[in-house]
């Protein structure tokens, strides 16, 4: 019952939706309607007055957007939007239609000599420029300036203005009766919906009751039915109980019946298996008695073969005792007499040469080297010569002899005697091309001569003759150097001595080539006991490319430094990370800092002198190299530096002109602390002028200016800041290898 009512009552206030909404939308049609009639009366007056000069006193409504808390006095205006919106009605002068651009003039006239001169409240300043004019369906919508107070008429009448007033107060006054009427339709309206409301609501209720009496009838018959179906069923179960218990009592009986036939199975199965067990026993003591027969008579025959097997080793031993006797007298042994004879054939073979005497005469011997060989009674000589030069015992003089000899049958290795030693060397008609290099006899032209005859890579003798030849290392048809344990037999990198060579990075090698060479470390870095000359030898003779922290020698003494791998080819090791805020320029055995990348403060623990060893002392053009960056990534590189010595003694005069580094390149070690700033960097041709110009690409670093009291980062002639200490500069040194 509640379901339905609720139902009943959402059904009528929808109903009372439905109407409001109706009523509503009838007034808005109307007001809509005669809006549509004004604006469209609008319309036809003014194309009237565009082809007549017949006066007009109907009102065109007029929107000015404005700025925000304008002021306007008009007695015709109205503030609407919070101010920002000015609407009002205006009549429209004919001589101005089409003609925005003579609004300023009209406006003029409005404030300074209409009517309304002088009602403004801050002054009536006219508008300077030609404003932005629309006409959306017969509204003129005017942009102007923030902060202007203006007036906007088409027709300075203000009777005009008045009459629009009261026109539109009888229009107001005709709706307010309208609306009023409609009113009261809408109370008759509602008041007889809800009277029929209530009426059919009574309907629906009496309905719902006699529903609801033959739904309980309609229970009570099918608990009646239930409880019949109920009582027929336990009369059903009943009768199942009966016929269960008379199937249990004929179940008992088979099951006694069942037991009993298992306990006699059970006694006739012992009795088989105990007659089994017997006659199995009578079995295996027959098959037992028949293994032990078997097995003595096995003896007896084992027994007689080793007796036999015995005989035969020793008639065995005998027969080869007799033979050796036979073969030392020459002889052989008549295996029927057991006596030795001579051989009527003339000839024996044997598997190991014997002695040759009369006794051996017509042995035949061969070895590999000199072929098959006869005992003519005093001596072996040999049954087949092989062809000369084929065999390192039967060598040829030279390729000459070979051709000529015959034997030569296309060129390759044959055997020539050099220096009176037998060695391989390729012959191609009667030109000598070169030996496989295997000694300095047999000396190769080049390693690549090798890997077109042989394919060869690893250790050979190369030269141009047996005097000048080396011993070095072919690789792919390259010379690779050689073991770099002598300078005429250099290596030409420091992975040859050590790794193709067998040699220890611990050690110091002649790394370059026979002609030009120095004597260096060949460590990889990794630690104390195996640094290495400088950054760039690392990459240059062990071809590291991993920037990182490496161990180098600085006058004999491992420490570690910061290499750059990649940057123009790597090989920079970072002498000095600072923002050049005065002092570290000047170097000595203190270190500043950890080894970094650059991004934190660091000066080499070397002096200038350290550092002129360790870089310009292995290059061999004696030349060493300078970068400068800057964190912001500025990057220059100087070349031709001849001595280091100059980062050490630094001066400390205001003005000094810094320590000559070679090839034009100075350095200032920042310790000059006058006219607000010290100079600390690198310059080049600076002559006795230290003072940087803008513009003037001659300084890296941080300088002050001829009478400017204040310091200028400089780089490639930019002045970069003067700000207290915000770059940061790094310097790097490789030798120029």
């Amino acid at each position: 019952c509640d379901v339905a009512m609720v139902e009943l009552r959402i059904h009528a206030l929808m109903l009372l939706v439905v109407l409001c909404v109706y009523v509503v939308t009838a007034a808005g049609f109307d007001t809509t309607a005669n809006a549509t009639t004004t604006a469209t009366t609008t319309t036809s007056t003014s194309t009237t007055s565009t082809t007549s000069t017949t006066s007009t006193t109907t009102l065109t409504p007029c929107v000015i957007i404005a700025p925000r808390n304008a002021t306007l006095l008009s007695p015709a205006a109205t503030i609407v939007d919070d101010g920002t919106i000015v609407s009002f009605q205006c009549q429209e002068d004919t001589s101005l239609s089409g003609q925005p651009t003579e609004l300023p003039d009209l406006f003029s006239l409005v404030c300074n000599e209409g009517e309304l001169a002088g009602q403004f409240a801050s002054g009536c300043t006219p508008i300077k420029y030609s404003p932005e004019v629309r006409m959306e369906d017969g509204n003129m919508e005017l942009y102007v300036p923030k902060g202007r107070d203006f007036v906007f008429n088409f027709h300075h009448q203000r009777e005009s203005l008045s009459d629009a007033l009261s026109s539109q107060r009888a229009a107001d006054a005709s709706l307010e009766t309208r609306l009023s009427k409609t009113g009261k339709s809408l109370t008759n309206l509602v008041s007889s919906t809800a009277l029929s409301l209530e009426t059919e609501l009574a309907s629906e209720v009496g309905q719902l009751e006699a529903a609801l009496a033959s739904a309980i009838g309609d229970a009570s018959s099918a608990r009646e039915a239930t409880a019949n179906a109920i009582t027929t069923r336990v009369d059903d179960l009943s009768t199942l109980q009966g016929t269960v218990s008379t199937n249990l009592v004929s179940a008992g009986t088979k099951l006694t019946a069942l037991s009993t036939a298992v306990s006699s199975g059970l006694s006739s199965l012992a009795t088989e298996q105990a007659q089994g067990f017997a006659s199995l026993s009578d079995d295996v003591a027959t098959r037992t008695t028949h293994i032990t027969s078997g097995l003595n008579s096995l003896d007896g025959h084992v027994s007689s073969l080793s007796t036999s097997v015995t005989q035969v080793l020793t008639s065995l031993s005998v027969v080869q005792s007799k033979e050796a006797a036979c073969q030392a007298t020459g002889q052989t042994l008549d295996y029927t007499s057991g006596q030795c004879q001579q051989d009527t054939s003339g000839v024996s073979f044997a598997s190991t040469a014997p002695t040759c005497n009369s006794g051996a005469k017509g042995t035949l011997h061969y070895t590999s080297t000199k072929g098959m060989l006869i005992c003519d009674g005093t001596k072996y000589m040999p049954v087949y010569v092989p062809p000369i030069g084929s065999l390192s015992t039967n060598p040829a003089d030279s390729c000459t002899q070979l051709l000529e000899a015959e034997t030569y049958s296309a060129a390759g290795f044959y055997w020539l005697l050099v220096n009176s030693r037998p060695v391989r060397r390729y012959c191609q008609g009667t030109e000598d091309l070169g030996g496989d290099g295997t000694t300095p006899e047999a000396f190769a032209t080049s390693c690549q001569f090798l890997e077109d005859k042989l394919t060869f890579n690893g250790v050979a003798y190369v030269g141009s003759s047996t005097s000048n030849a080396k011993i070095v290392y072919c690789l792919d048809g390259k010379n690779l150097g050689g073991d770099g344990k002598t300078s005429a037999n250099a290596a030409t990198t420091c992975q040859v001595a050590v790794t193709y060579f067998g040699g220890s990075e611990a050690d110091t090698y002649y790394i370059g080539t026979p002609s030009s060479n120095s004597k260096l470390s060949c460590g990889r870095g990794g630690g104390s006991s195996t640094a290495a000359a400088s950054c760039r030898h690392l990459v240059k003779l062990w071809g590291i490319s991993s920037s990182g922290v490496y161990y180098v020698l600085r006058a004999g003494s491992p420490i570690p430094v910061y290499c750059d791998m990649s940057t123009d080819g790597g090989g920079w090791m970072l002498i000095l990370s600072s923002n050049l805020s005065g002092g570290y320029g000047e170097f000595t055995t203190s270190r500043w800092g950890s080894p970094n990348s650059g991004g934190s403060d660091y000066r080499i623990e070397a002096t200038g002198g350290h550092l002129s060893s360790m870089i310009i002392g292995t290059s061999p053009s004696s030349r060493g190299e300078i970068m400068i960056r800057t964190h912001a990534g500025h990057t220059r590189k100087l070349t031709g530096l001849t001595s280091m010595n100059g980062f050490s003694g630094t001066c400390t005069s205001c003005n000094c002109a810094g320590n000559n580094l070679g090839g034009g390149v100075y350095w200032s070690g920042g310790r000059g602390g006058c006219y607000g700033s010290t100079h600390f960097g690198v310059t080049i041709n600076v002559g006795g002028n230290i003072h940087s110009s803008c513009g003037s690409s001659t300084h890296w670093g941080h300088f002050h200016r001829s009478g400017v009291d204040a310091g200028v980062y400089m780089f490639d002639g930019s002045c970069l800041t003067t700000g207290k200490w915000p770059y940061r500069y790094t310097f790097w040194l490789r030798p120029a290898m």
